[in-house]
């Protein structure tokens, strides 16, 4: 089936009583089409609310998050750039622009971005691990085993932050420490196990 235009989407609208005209209605649109991972529809009704409404920060986050999704990473950045000049101090616009960053190889940008994201919400888990795993990179890993711990104490079930972990201290040599996360993780979060199968079979197919 073919994708829909912005004027299939704007007879949607039409056809539930909405005249198209307002940014809430497109943005409410562009949330209901990502739900249902029509992520190229999802983008044109967020970019439409943006155009009836550019200082909209909720939907320039959006917008941008379906461009990341499409792989168009620059306009992505463009995006949370603006946004960001809109409202530099928004965590989830830094958090953002970090994982676009991060995509592409980026990595000290990708950490100067999230690390701002962490500075603006301290108890976000995925700013947490995000950064964690790109300090990893640069071989900070004492930082990096801070934040992860950090993460699966306050929310056990963190899987990815658990294996994170664990493959940290593998790194760093430390195999007893390990392999007691693991049994930790085991323990804690039900389906660590198979979370970790599934990595390994992927790996092993796309080899």
């Amino acid at each position: 089936m073919s994708k829909m235009t912005k004027e299939h989407l704007e007879s949607m609208l039409k056809k539930e009583g909405k005249d198209g005209e307002s940014a809430t209605d497109w943005f409410e649109l562009g949330g209901n089409l990502l739900e249902s991972d029509k992520i190229t529809e999802a983008s044109i009704a967020f970019r439409t609310s943006i155009e009836i409404d550019p200082q909209s920060l909720t939907a320039m986050r959006d917008y941008g998050a379906t461009l990341y999704l499409l792989n168009r990473l620059e306009e992505a950045e463009d995006v949370f750039r603006r946004a960001l000049a809109t409202e530099e101090d928004n965590p989830d616009i830094w958090y953002n622009l970090g994982c676009v960053l991060n995509l592409q190889d980026r990595f000290e940008e990708a950490i100067t971005a999230f690390r701002r994201a962490h500075e603006l919400d301290t108890d976000d888990i995925d700013i947490k691990t995000n950064l964690g795993v790109v300090l990893v990179e640069f071989d900070k890993l004492e930082e990096a085993e801070s934040l992860f711990r950090e993460v699966v104490e306050a929310d056990p079930e963190q899987v990815v932050a658990w294996l994170n972990l664990i493959q940290l201290l593998y790194r760093a040599g430390r195999d007893d420490e390990a392999e007691k996360c693991y049994e930790q993780a085991l323990e804690k979060t039900p389906n660590f196990q198979e979370f970790v199968d599934y990595i390994d079979d992927n790996i092993d197919t796309e080899e």
